[in-house]
């Protein structure tokens, strides 16, 4: 019995140590972290801005991206891709932003494959391309099931 009297006061030390340690790594955690930033600070970024200024490029475009996906073969002129690239690179939530003007992210592959596409060197030429050809390009870009021609 003497051994466990002496016991109770070890273990009585050892939890005040452990919650001791634990409660200052707490708190040098919360200060080291800056403070987290308010809407208004977080849409003013530089990126976030641009990005929102292109998506108003690509929203100035949806007649022809309509066409597009209606009639199976239509001109997107080269602001649109351009429009539809840049948003692709340089916004960390392409398809979240993409949606926001009503595209899903198979139709966002779709339009970047149509794009990438164009890029062979037919692009600037007038050329029309259709939407089967597009599917199987959006398939390989996106890398995702279901988008290959039929």
């Amino acid at each position: 019995m003497a051994s466990s009297g002496s016991l109770h006061p070890t273990l009585l030390v050892l939890l005040l140590l452990t919650v001791a340690a634990t409660a200052s790594t707490t708190t040098t955690f919360v200060r080291a972290g800056a403070p987290p930033a308010d809407l208004a600070e977080r849409l003013q970024g530089v990126g976030q801005q641009q990005c929102w200024e292109i998506l108003m490029d690509i929203r100035s475009c949806t007649g022809e991206i309509i066409l597009f996906f209606l009639n199976g073969e239509a001109y997107l002129g080269p602001g649109c891709c351009r429009a539809i690239r840049a948003i692709e690179q340089r916004c960390w939530a392409a398809d979240a932003m993409l949606s926001v003007i009503g595209f899903t992210a198979e139709e966002g592959d779709m339009l970047k494959g149509y794009c990438d596409a164009g890029d062979d060197g037919n692009a600037g030429k007038g050329q029309r391309h259709g939407i089967r050809g597009t599917l199987a390009a959006a398939a390989v870009v996106a890398g995702r099931k279901g988008l290959g021609a039929p």
